[in-house]
C-alpha cells in the first residue's frame, strides 16, 4: 500500500482502472463456470438416477426369474457375469463402476461386476450415497429386495461423460485469452483516459512546486477539459493571483515603511533638537513664572494688606455713621417728622449696606489669604436655626413670602464654626427672598449617613425665578451674577454664595444647587 501511494499518479489511475476491470471480468467467468458447473452436476445425477432405475429393473429381473442362482452361486464360491452389466454398461461412458454382491454374509461376495480400467470396486458396509464434488461423481450402495432380507446389495458409481466435460472445459481458452485481451485493452484505454485527470494535476504540481522553489507567482497551470480538475486550477490560479497581488501590495507597503522609518528618523532628530530648545525653554518659562509667582503673592499680600487696613479704616467711620443715623432716626421718630425718618432710613440702610460689602471684602480677602481661621464649637441646631430664621424674616416678609422650617426639635448637637454656618443660612434665605415674590421659601434640615461619615445637610428650597444652565455654572464665582438684568434688577454684589462655599469647604462641606428656570431653586449645604 505503501508503495502504491509513492507512484506517480498516472500509474495509479491506470493500475486502478485496470485491476477493477480484471476483477469485474473475472467475477463474471467464474460465474459463468460456478453456473457450468452446477449444470453439469444437475445432469451428472439426472445420469445416475436413470442408469440406477434401469440397472435395478434389470437385476430384479433376473432375480425373479431364477430366485434360488444367488444361494446356488454364493455356496459353490464362484463369480459369475449374472447380470450382464458389461453388456448393459460398456456404451454408457458415464458408469465409472457398478457391481452387484451377495448380502448378509461375512464375506460378501462380487455376483457380477463393471469397471472403467484402473477402478476398483470397494468392499460394500452398508446402504450409502455419496457425492464427491471434487471429481463430480456420484457413487451408492443399495440393497434389492425386502429391506428386513435383502435379496443383493447393488452399487453404482456414476460421473460426467467425455462429452460433458468437453463442452465444461471448452470456453476456458476463449477466456483466458478474452480476459488477458480485456486486461490489455483496458490498460491501453486507462492510459489514454487518465490523461485528462493526471495530466493537469500533474502540470498543478509542477507549477506549484516552480512557485515554492523560485517564487514566481506569474507562474498559471493552463485548464484542459472540465468537471472538478478544472475546477481545481482554476481556484490555484486564483489563489495565486491573490498572492500575486498581496505581493505586490506589500512590496510597496515595505518601501512606504522604509520611508516612513526614514522619515520618522528625520522626525525623532527634530524632535531631539525640539527637546533641548523647549528644554531650555522651560528653564527659562520656569523662572519667570517663579518670578512672576512671587510678584502675585507679594501683590496678593499687598492686596489682602491693603484691604484688610482699608476695612478697617472704612468700618470706624461706617459704624459711627449708623449709630448716629439710628439716633437721628428715634429723634426724628419721637418729634413726629415723618419726611426727615424717610431720609434717615435711606441714609441708614445704605450705611448698612455699605458696611456688609466692605466685611465681605475683608473675609474673601482672608480666605484668598489663607487667613480666615475657623471658631469650632458645640452648639444646638434647632436654636441656631430658630435665630438665623428670626433674623430673616424681616427680608422674607418685604416680598411676601412665606416661610416653613421642618427641623426636629430633638435634632441635637453637631461641632462646626457657628458664626460661619449663620451666615451661610442667613446669605441662602437672604438670596431666596430676593428671588422669590409672593412665594414659598422652605428650610429642611436632616442627618445623612455616608461613606465618609455622618453628615448635617440643610436645603433651603424657593419658588422663585430660578436659573438656567449657563447661570449656574458662574454661581459660585466672586463678583459674578447670573446675567446683566438679573444685576439691574435684583441688585447685589455677588460675593455671597462664593464666600459661602469657601466657609462649607473649610468646614470639610460644601455647597451645591438644583434650579429650573422659571421652577425655583434648592440650595443644599452638607457638613461634617
Amino acid at each position: 500500500m505503501l508503495k502504491f501511494r509513492r507512484m506517480p499518479l498516472r500509474w495509479q489511475l491506470t493500475l486502478l482502472i485496470t485491476l477493477i476491470s480484471s476483477v469485474t471480468l473475472a467475477a463474471a467467468f467464474a460465474s459463468y463456470f460456478f453456473l457450468e458447473v452446477l449444470n453439469l452436476r444437475e445432469e451428472v445425477e439426472s445420469n445416475y438416477e436413470r442408469t440406477s432405475r434401469n440397472l435395478r429393473a434389470q437385476i430384479t429381473l433376473n432375480l425373479k426369474s431364477n430366485p434360488g442362482i444367488v444361494r446356488q452361486l454364493d455356496q459353490e464360491g464362484k463369480d459369475a457375469n449374472l447380470y450382464g452389466l458389461r453388456e448393459l454398461l460398456a456404451k454408457d461412458d458415464t458408469v465409472v463402476a457398478a457391481a452387484v454382491y451377495t448380502p448378509d454374509t461375512p464375506n460378501e461376495r462380487i455376483l457380477d461386476k463393471y469397471t472403467r480400467p484402473g477402478e476398483i470396486i470397494p468392499r460394500p458396509s452398508k446402504p450409502i450415497s455419496i457425492t464427491d464434488f471434487s471429481t463430480d461423481t456420484i457413487f451408492r450402495f443399495e440393497t434389492i429386495g425386502p429391506s428386513d432380507r435383502p435379496t443383493v446389495i447393488f452399487y453404482l458409481k456414476s460421473g460426467p461423460s467425455v462429452e460433458q466435460r468437453a463442452r465444461l472445459m471448452k470456453p476456458v481458452p476463449g477466456m483466458i485469452l478474452l480476459f488477458l485481451t480485456s486486461v490489455a485493452a483496458s490498460v491501453i484505454i486507462s492510459r489514454f483516459l487518465q490523461q485528462g485527470i493526471s495530466e493537469p494535476i500533474v502540470q498543478l504540481a509542477e507549477v506549484a512546486q516552480r512557485v515554492a522553489r523560485e517564487g514566481d507567482y506569474t507562474a498559471r497551470a493552463n485548464i484542459k477539459g472540465g468537471g472538478e480538475t478544472a475546477v481545481l486550477i482554476d481556484a490555484f490560479n486564483s489563489m495565486l493571483g491573490t498572492i500575486q497581488q498581496r505581493d505586490a501590495d506589500l512590496l510597496i507597503a515595505k518601501d512606504a515603511a522604509v520611508q516612513a522609518r526614514e522619515r520618522l528618523a528625520e522626525i525623532n532628530a527634530m524632535l531631539e533638537e525640539s527637546n533641548r530648545t523647549l528644554e531650555r525653554k522651560v528653564a527659562d518659562r520656569t523662572v519667570d513664572l517663579q518670578k512672576a509667582t512671587m510678584a502675585a503673592k507679594e501683590a496678593s499680600q499687598a492686596k489682602s494688606s491693603f484691604l484688610a487696613k482699608m476695612s478697617h479704616e472704612l468700618r470706624t467711620p461706617m459704624n459711627a455713621i449708623i449709630g448716629y443715623s439710628e439716633i437721628l432716626v428715634e429723634d426724628a421718630t419721637d418729634r413726629r417728622d415723618e419726611g426727615a425718618v424717610a431720609d434717615l432710613r435711606k441714609i441708614l440702610g445704605a450705611a448698612r449696606h455699605l458696611l456688609g460689602l466692605i466685611n465681605d471684602v475683608l473675609d474673601l480677602s482672608k480666605i484668598e489669604a489663607g487667613r480666615m481661621d475657623l471658631y469650632l464649637e458645640t452648639f444646638d441646631v434647632g436654636k441656631l436655626v430658630q435665630e438665623v430664621v428670626s433674623t430673616a424674616q424681616p427680608l422674607i416678609d418685604r416680598n411676601g413670602n412665606r416661610v416653613s422650617v421642618e427641623c426636629p426639635a430633638d435634632f441635637g448637637q453637631m461641632h462646626a464654626d457657628a458664626t460661619k454656618l449663620r451666615q451661610i443660612l442667613l446669605n441662602l434665605l437672604s438670596n431666596a427672598s430676593k428671588f422669590t415674590d409672593h412665594g414659598e421659601i422652605n428650610l429642611l434640615i436632616s442627618r445623612e449617613q455616608r461613606a465618609e461619615g455622618p453628615s448635617i445637610v440643610l436645603r433651603v428650597r424657593d419658588s422663585g425665578i430660578g436659573m438656567t444652565p449657563e447661570q449656574q455654572g458662574k454661581l459660585f464665582q466672586a463678583f459674578s451674577q447670573a446675567d446683566h438684568s438679573t444685576s439691574a434688577k435684583y441688585g447685589g454684589t455677588g460675593l455671597g454664595l462664593a464666600i459661602s462655599r469657601q466657609f462649607a469647604l473649610l468646614m470639610g462641606g460644601d455647597i451645591s444647587v438644583e434650579s429650573v428656570h422659571g421652577g425655583g431653586s434648592t440650595f443644599t449645604v452638607r457638613l461634617p
